[in-house]
């Protein structure tokens, strides 16, 4: 059951993201009308949200701060 509860918890962090994405991008959108600067804006949010919330549920005390970096890398 524990690794069931993570892989739920994941996924949940995972579908927020997407749903963070996609209703930045369409506002940006909508507002301005450009397309990559609307999938930039996004991108960005929801990198930054998705690192965050990844971090502060699932990496262990004392990782590396080298982290966001190979996250960066990543994506």
């Amino acid at each position: 059951m524990k690794i069931y509860f993570v892989l739920v918890r994941f996924s949940s962090v995972s579908l927020m993201t997407a749903l963070l994405d996609n209703l930045i991008f369409y506002l940006v959108w909508k507002r301005t009308g450009h397309i990559l600067g609307a999938q930039v804006m996004a991108r960005l949010a929801s990198v930054v949200f998705n690192y965050s919330m990844v971090r502060a549920r699932f990496s262990p005390p004392g990782s590396p701060p080298g982290a966001a970096a190979q996250v960066l890398l990543l994506v």
